[in-house]
Parts: structure tokens; C-alpha cells; sequence
């Protein structure tokens, strides 16, 4: 079942940044270092929202204290996990991604980029995408993420296929150590859907029933990641 307590993000006010985190899901039983109380988080706040406490990171957890009604904030490093916590890191052993088979040369130079990150360097490409798709992703300021699948298929990968968008289709394995990124994204459907709900839960993807959830992660992905086909 997924976890909706997670805050769907307006993706725009999302600073870009390369370090790597976990967030904690919901429910997973903290400490706090400096104030000495136990809870349980309880998703996150965007530091625009925060009136009081470390304004050194872009969010902070909020935590759930038995008793009390209003919701505590605390800084990431301030979380200590108890030993009764049931938090275990998520893991998956690859992500995939398509692409056409001409983009392999550039993808090992430059490794995989997302859409804006292509226009801005003026790198030739061929791409997978159509041009309706790519407006949408720049409508919802997707366009700025590279798209992983869950699996090595995609509604999409065919349709880019039948529509001769691509003249002969590679998938790439990634390194499914970016679900834990900080700046990584889930959706549980195409991206580009109406419906789609997006945010910084991996349950939000990895709980899906929907063979097109997807990872979104910012910018670029460097070659070390990638597992090119021989």
C-alpha cells in the first residue's frame, strides 16, 4: 500500500543538488539528538515552511510525539533511528532506461542526460520521446529529469517503436542505488499522466501495480551507473 503522507512537491521549488540521502519513510521511530524525544516521522517540510529550527538543508522531517497535536520539526542530522525501528533502506538492484541505439556513443561520453540538460549543451540526439510528451514534461518542470523504469519494458518504449521514432531500440541497466538520493522522484504511472502522482516516496514507485511507474532523477547520471549493452 502506498505511503500517502508524503507531500507531493511542487516540483519547481525543489533545489537542485547532487548529495546523496535517504529521506525515512513514515512511521519509522526517531530520536531526537539535542531535545531528547522519541516519535515518529512523519514526512517532510519544505524549509519555506519552517518558521523556527536549522534552515541548513531545503527540508526537515516532520515528527509525530504521542500526546501532542502539532507535529515536531527536526533537522535531519538531528534524527537518531531506535533500535525498534522497522526502517530498513530500500533497495533495488537495477533500474533501466530505453533509448535509440544511435545515442549509446553519447550516453557513454556524457552519460544519460535529461531533456533540458540536452537542449542547454546542444548535444545531438535521437530521441525516443515524442514532441508531445517532452511539452507536457516541461509544463509539469519534468523536463529537467532523467526517466528510469522499474523494468526493462514500457508502454512507451513500444509506442516509440510503432511510431518509427527509433530505428532499432537499446535498454540500458542503471544502478538502482539513485532510489536514495535525496533529489530522486517516484511516480506511480507515467510521468507524463494526468493521474500521476509524483513525489520523494520510493513506495510511491516500487508499490505500484502499474508496470509504467517510473524513478526520476534530476539532471543527469553519470556513466559509472550505467551498464551499456554489448
Amino acid at each position: 500500500m502506498k505511503n500517502r503522507n508524503v507531500p507531493i512537491f511542487e516540483l519547481s521549488e525543489l533545489i537542485p543538488t547532487m548529495q546523496i540521502e535517504t529521506i525515512l519513510p513514515n512511521n519509522t521511530l526517531i530520536k531526537h539528538k539535542r531535545e531528547d524525544y522519541t516519535g515518529l516521522i512523519d514526512g517532510i517540510t519544505k524549509i519555506k515552511e519552517i518558521f523556527t529550527g536549522s534552515r541548513e538543508c531545503e527540508w526537515q522531517y516532520r515528527v509525530r510525539v504521542k500526546g501532542e497535536e502539532v507535529r515536531r520539526i527536526a533537522h535531519p542530522d538531528d534524527i537518531e533511528l531506535l533500535k525498534e525501528s522497522r526502517f530498513v533502506k530500500p533497495s533495488v538492484d537495477f533500474l533501466y532506461h530505453f533509448t535509440d541505439l544511435r545515442n549509446i556513443p553519447s550516453i557513454r561520453k556524457h552519460g544519460l542526460l535529461s531533456w533540458k540538460n540536452i537542449i542547454s549543451r546542444k548535444i545531438i540526439c535521437f530521441p525516443s520521446s515524442s514532441n508531445q510528451s517532452r511539452e507536457i514534461d516541461r509544463r509539469k518542470n519534468l523536463h529537467g529529469y532523467v526517466r528510469l523504469c522499474l523494468r526493462p519494458w514500457h508502454r512507451m518504449a513500444d509506442m516509440a517503436i510503432k511510431e518509427e521514432r527509433v530505428k532499432k531500440l537499446a535498454w540500458l541497466k542503471v544502478n538502482g542505488n539513485m532510489i536514495n538520493w535525496r533529489t530522486t522522484l517516484f511516480s506511480d504511472t507515467n510521468a507524463a499522466s494526468k493521474t500521476a502522482t509524483i513525489n520523494v516516496n520510493p513506495e510511491t514507485a516500487l508499490d505500484s501495480a502499474d508496470p509504467q511507474a517510473e524513478v526520476l532523477i534530476e539532471w543527469s547520471l553519470s556513466p559509472k551507473w550505467i551498464i551499456f549493452p554489448k
